[in-house]
Protein backbone atom coordinates (compact mmCIF):
# COMPACT_ATOMS: atom_id res chain seq x y z
CA UNK A 1 0.00 0.00 0.00
CA UNK A 2 1.02 3.28 -0.68
CA UNK A 3 2.07 5.67 1.98
CA UNK A 4 -0.14 9.36 2.41
CA UNK A 5 1.84 12.26 3.39
CA UNK A 6 1.12 13.17 6.77
CA UNK A 7 0.86 16.96 5.40
CA UNK A 8 -2.28 15.70 3.16
CA UNK A 9 -3.82 13.80 5.90
CA UNK A 10 -3.65 16.88 8.30
CA UNK A 11 -5.11 18.90 5.98
CA UNK A 12 -8.16 16.54 5.41
CA UNK A 13 -8.35 16.46 8.95
CA UNK A 14 -8.39 20.46 9.63
CA UNK A 15 -11.35 20.77 6.70
CA UNK A 16 -13.47 18.13 8.62
CA UNK A 17 -13.03 19.77 11.99
CA UNK A 18 -13.57 23.12 10.21
CA UNK A 19 -17.11 21.53 9.07
CA UNK A 20 -17.81 19.92 12.38
CA UNK A 21 -17.11 23.78 13.94
CA UNK A 22 -20.17 24.87 12.27
CA UNK A 23 -22.29 21.83 12.36
CA UNK A 24 -24.29 21.66 15.95
CA UNK A 25 -21.90 20.26 18.77
CA UNK A 26 -22.85 16.24 17.37
CA UNK A 27 -20.35 13.54 18.13
CA UNK A 28 -20.55 11.95 15.08
CA UNK A 29 -18.26 14.13 13.00
CA UNK A 30 -15.39 13.92 15.74
CA UNK A 31 -15.89 9.89 15.52
CA UNK A 32 -15.51 10.01 11.92
CA UNK A 33 -12.45 11.89 12.31
CA UNK A 34 -10.97 9.61 14.72
CA UNK A 35 -12.26 6.45 12.70
CA UNK A 36 -10.70 7.94 9.38
CA UNK A 37 -7.30 8.93 11.70
CA UNK A 38 -7.61 5.39 12.69
CA UNK A 39 -7.71 4.04 8.86
CA UNK A 40 -4.93 6.56 7.67
CA UNK A 41 -2.70 5.42 10.45
CA UNK A 42 -1.78 2.20 8.61
CA UNK A 43 -0.93 4.45 5.63
CA UNK A 44 1.73 6.72 6.95
CA UNK A 45 5.49 6.18 7.95
CA UNK A 46 6.01 5.04 11.60
CA UNK A 47 7.83 7.92 12.86
CA UNK A 48 4.49 9.72 12.20
CA UNK A 49 2.34 7.19 13.25
CA UNK A 50 1.91 8.09 17.09
CA UNK A 51 1.38 11.61 16.71
CA UNK A 52 -1.26 10.86 14.09
CA UNK A 53 -2.85 8.26 16.51
CA UNK A 54 -3.05 10.59 19.58
CA UNK A 55 -4.66 13.34 17.57
CA UNK A 56 -7.74 10.87 16.66
CA UNK A 57 -7.90 9.51 19.98
CA UNK A 58 -8.20 13.42 20.50
CA UNK A 59 -10.72 13.59 18.71
CA UNK A 60 -12.90 10.51 19.74
CA UNK A 61 -12.31 11.45 23.69
CA UNK A 62 -14.62 14.36 22.24
CA UNK A 63 -17.10 12.68 20.96
CA UNK A 64 -17.53 10.75 23.69
CA UNK A 65 -17.82 13.80 26.17
CA UNK A 66 -20.13 14.90 23.77
CA UNK A 67 -22.39 11.82 23.78
CA UNK A 68 -21.64 8.84 25.93
CA UNK A 69 -24.29 7.23 24.50
CA UNK A 70 -22.52 7.12 20.75
CA UNK A 71 -21.83 3.28 20.10
CA UNK A 72 -19.29 4.99 17.10
CA UNK A 73 -17.50 7.10 19.65
CA UNK A 74 -16.75 4.40 22.18
CA UNK A 75 -15.33 2.12 19.17
CA UNK A 76 -13.44 5.12 17.70
CA UNK A 77 -11.82 5.13 21.07
CA UNK A 78 -11.35 2.00 20.98
CA UNK A 79 -9.62 2.00 17.68
CA UNK A 80 -7.04 4.73 18.12
CA UNK A 81 -6.18 3.42 21.50
CA UNK A 82 -6.02 -0.43 20.20
CA UNK A 83 -3.01 1.27 17.75
CA UNK A 84 -1.28 3.26 20.17
CA UNK A 85 -1.17 0.17 22.46
CA UNK A 86 0.10 -1.94 20.03
CA UNK A 87 3.19 -0.19 19.82
CA UNK A 88 3.85 0.37 23.35
CA UNK A 89 6.03 -1.68 25.87
CA UNK A 90 4.74 -4.03 28.39
CA UNK A 91 4.34 -1.71 31.70
CA UNK A 92 1.40 0.15 33.80
CA UNK A 93 0.13 2.24 31.29
CA UNK A 94 0.22 -0.53 29.00
CA UNK A 95 -2.35 -2.66 31.68
CA UNK A 96 -4.34 0.82 31.89
CA UNK A 97 -4.52 1.03 28.67
CA UNK A 98 -5.55 -2.46 27.96
CA UNK A 99 -7.88 -2.12 31.00
CA UNK A 100 -10.13 0.81 28.64
CA UNK A 101 -9.88 -0.63 25.51
CA UNK A 102 -11.72 -3.86 26.98
CA UNK A 103 -14.22 -1.08 28.63
CA UNK A 104 -14.64 0.79 25.16
CA UNK A 105 -15.00 -1.96 23.03
CA UNK A 106 -17.63 -3.37 25.93
CA UNK A 107 -19.51 -0.60 25.85
CA UNK A 108 -19.75 0.11 22.36
CA UNK A 109 -21.36 -3.53 21.94
CA UNK A 110 -23.81 -2.56 24.77
CA UNK A 111 -24.33 0.07 22.99
CA UNK A 112 -25.14 -1.21 19.61
CA UNK A 113 -24.83 -5.52 20.31
CA UNK A 114 -24.46 -6.09 16.04
CA UNK A 115 -21.72 -3.48 15.57
CA UNK A 116 -19.81 -5.84 13.30
CA UNK A 117 -16.28 -3.99 13.57
CA UNK A 118 -16.55 -3.69 17.19
CA UNK A 119 -17.00 -7.98 17.71
CA UNK A 120 -14.24 -8.06 15.27
CA UNK A 121 -12.28 -5.69 17.25
CA UNK A 122 -12.98 -7.42 20.55
CA UNK A 123 -12.25 -11.29 18.98
CA UNK A 124 -9.13 -9.52 17.83
CA UNK A 125 -8.26 -8.43 20.68
CA UNK A 126 -9.03 -11.32 22.47
CA UNK A 127 -6.99 -13.42 20.77
CA UNK A 128 -3.59 -11.47 20.43
CA UNK A 129 -3.62 -10.78 24.28
CA UNK A 130 -2.03 -12.84 26.97
CA UNK A 131 -4.85 -14.27 29.34
CA UNK A 132 -3.45 -12.37 32.32
CA UNK A 133 -4.57 -9.16 30.52
CA UNK A 134 -7.95 -10.34 29.71
CA UNK A 135 -7.37 -13.01 26.58
CA UNK A 136 -9.84 -14.92 26.16
CA UNK A 137 -10.09 -17.35 22.94
CA UNK A 138 -13.80 -18.99 23.46
CA UNK A 139 -14.89 -15.12 23.89
CA UNK A 140 -13.14 -14.24 20.95
CA UNK A 141 -14.98 -17.31 19.28
CA UNK A 142 -18.34 -16.19 20.65
CA UNK A 143 -17.84 -12.52 19.16
CA UNK A 144 -17.24 -13.43 16.03
CA UNK A 145 -19.97 -16.20 15.67
CA UNK A 146 -21.91 -13.30 16.58
CA UNK A 147 -20.07 -11.05 13.85
CA UNK A 148 -20.83 -14.18 11.37
CA UNK A 149 -24.44 -14.46 12.14
CA UNK A 150 -24.76 -10.06 11.64
CA UNK A 151 -22.89 -10.07 8.71
CA UNK A 152 -24.79 -12.14 5.61
CA UNK A 153 -21.52 -11.99 3.42
CA UNK A 154 -18.70 -12.25 5.96
CA UNK A 155 -15.59 -10.01 5.01
CA UNK A 156 -11.98 -11.85 4.67
CA UNK A 157 -11.12 -10.36 8.00
CA UNK A 158 -13.53 -13.03 9.80
CA UNK A 159 -11.43 -15.71 8.15
CA UNK A 160 -8.33 -14.28 9.44
CA UNK A 161 -9.35 -14.20 12.87
CA UNK A 162 -11.37 -17.36 12.78
CA UNK A 163 -7.99 -18.94 11.79
CA UNK A 164 -6.13 -17.03 14.38
CA UNK A 165 -8.89 -18.44 17.58
CA UNK A 166 -8.47 -22.18 16.10
CA UNK A 167 -4.42 -21.83 16.30
CA UNK A 168 -4.85 -19.88 20.06
CA UNK A 169 -7.15 -23.24 21.28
Amino acid sequence: MARVPLAAVLALLALLSAASARADESAMPYAQQALLVCEQADHVAPAQREALLQMGLRFAERAVEIDHNDAHAHFAVFCTLGKLVERQSIGLETMRNVRRLHHEVNQTLELSPDHVPALLGKAQMLVRLPRWLGGDPDEAARCLAHARAVQAAPPVRLARIDTTISESK
